[in-house]
């Protein structure tokens, strides 16, 4: 069946927001949910023989922490098929054509949080991370330091709760260099429950913050953290002290994150669960800026020669050579046959989501011992998380 596909025409939101409606059950929320993504930023799937709508998706641009690094990342969200064009492979050419047309626009990266894994998989897509919910009950919140001035937020904060995350998020891989349409989720109402804010203060400068909704239950309330971030052990032990304050009515208290969160290490014991929420995965749209982006350990000096293999975006596919070199990075065509993987490989390597070592064992991707080695040391880190979703 012949597709076509771009930008979506004002015409064509109203088709495509019904589509998203039967996948998603939105409730006619959908023209909401395209303004706040930007209507340039929606894209559709039309027939070749008479124009009608068969998908779409939007597209977020933003950024995604990588090495200490912020590497141009495009998320894609609120992807839907028509239920009478679904089994004719237009999810896949809706993906693969996006993907192309990144690729196309130099954009380095994109993430999605899959329904299934098989239809991203065909566009070059691989897992890369996690999503961790971290649950404490309230009775088990210590209160340990009150160093720091807690007040509401107030939109004269916005500046610096943006500088606080981000001095968090650049050392956590996976994170989201936010854009304006990622804080608008932190913080927008959900049901009727706004998201109240806090920041915490060493005088005029805020060192943590947090936002939260309260989720009534029979005996009190629970509280859903949507973002908080600190800077300083500090701000650290004062957002404990801030959550155990409501201990006394608060059932559980919850938040997204990974593996590494911080404040569970200033815990006095492990009253805690830390669950998978979520895998998500990474696509390497262009691969010279993607590798080229990325931040490397800064006291490396080596050289990885690699051949990549790209199905959809053929420009990407054939030999490269990475170099790194306190702290400089340069990306250049050609080089030998070293290590040998394809761009999905590429993908969960990348993040730091699985080793080469692990990869190879796994025959997903060749190589000698020495280039293992070099890969494995190259993209080696925390285990990579991403908490945000869009």
């Amino acid at each position: 069946m012949a597709m076509g596909y771009g930008v979506a025409r004002e015409a064509e939101r109203g088709p495509l927001g019904e589509i998203l409606h039967v996948a998603f059950g939105l409730n006619n929320l959908a023209d909401r949910w395209f303004q706040s993504a930007g209507f340039e930023n929606i894209r559709v799937l039309r027939s070749g023989k008479d124009g009608d709508v068969l998908g779409g998706l939007m597209v977020v641009p933003m950024g995604q922490w990588f090495g200490g690094r912020s590497v141009p990342m495009v998320g894609i969200s609120g992807v839907g098929i028509s239920p009478s064009a679904r089994g004719r492979g237009a999810a896949t050419e809706l993906m693969r054509r996006t993907v192309r047309e990144l690729h196309k626009g130099g954009t380095a990266l994109s993430a999605l949080y899959p329904a299934t894994l098989p239809l991203y998989r065909r566009a070059g897509y691989e897992t890369a991370g996690g999503c961790w919910r971290v649950t404490i009950p309230g009775r088990e919140l210590p209160r340990t330091s009150r160093t720091l001035t807690s007040r509401p937020f107030e939109p004269r904060d916005e500046r610096q709760v943006r500088a606080v995350y981000a001095a968090q998020a650049k050392y956590r891989p996976g994170w989201l260099d936010r854009g304006p349409y990622i804080w608008h989720r932190t913080r927008r109402e959900l049901d009727g429950n706004p998201a109240r804010g806090h920041v915490l203060c060493d005088g005029r400068r805020v060192d943590g913050y947090i936002f939260y909704r309260q989720l009534r239950t029979k005996m009190g309330f629970d509280l859903s953290i949507s973002d908080m971030a600190a800077r300083t052990p500090a701000a650290q032990h004062g957002l404990l002290t801030f959550l155990a304050d409501h201990r006394s009515l608060a059932g559980e208290i919850r938040w997204f994150g990974g593996v590494d969160e911080p404040l569970l290490m200033a815990l006095p014991e492990h009253h805690y669960t830390l669950g998978l929420h979520h895998h998500w995965m990474l696509r390497i749209c262009h691969v010279e800026n993607a590798l080229r982006a990325r931040g490397y350990p800064r006291e490396l000096e080596l050289s990885l020669d690699m051949v990549i293999r790209d199905d959809v975006v053929r420009r990407n596919a054939g030999r490269y050579r990475l170099n790194v070199s306190k702290g400089s990075v340069e990306v250049v065509r050609g080089g030998r046959a070293a290590l040998e993987l394809d761009v999905r490989t590429l993908a969960t390597l990348y993040s730091g989501h699985r080793s080469a070592d692990h990869l190879a064992t796994s025959g997903l991707l060749r190589g000698g011992p020495k280039a293992i080695a070099r890969a494995a040391t190259l993209f080696s880190g925390t285990p990579p998380s991403l908490p945000d979703f869009f």
